[in-house]
């Protein structure tokens, strides 16, 4: 059984959908039939919930993390130092 659902899209996403399905060789319904399918099957991710709710001092963690975990190191006092 199937049921029939029709959506309006946008010009600029129906042209870019359009665009990505020709590259694949794919019609845009069966592209858009993948996508819910692999959407649907994905499991449910508890920390998804927390986006963009948490608060941080900096707003670029993501892109810099590695910057900032060395700085962290850096500022700690070793053994021994003083």
């Amino acid at each position: 059984m199937t049921r029939k659902i029709s959506l309006e899209l946008p010009d600029d996403l129906s042209q870019r959908l359009e665009a990505k399905a020709q590259v694949i060789n794919i019609s845009l319904e069966a592209m858009i039939l993948n996508s819910l399918e692999e959407l649907a099957t994905q499991p449910d991710d508890p920390i998804a919930a927390l986006i963009g709710t948490l608060s941080a001092e900096h707003h670029d963690i993501a892109s810099r993390h590695d910057d900032y975990i060395g700085q962290a190191i850096n500022s700690q006092e070793l053994p021994g130092e003083k």
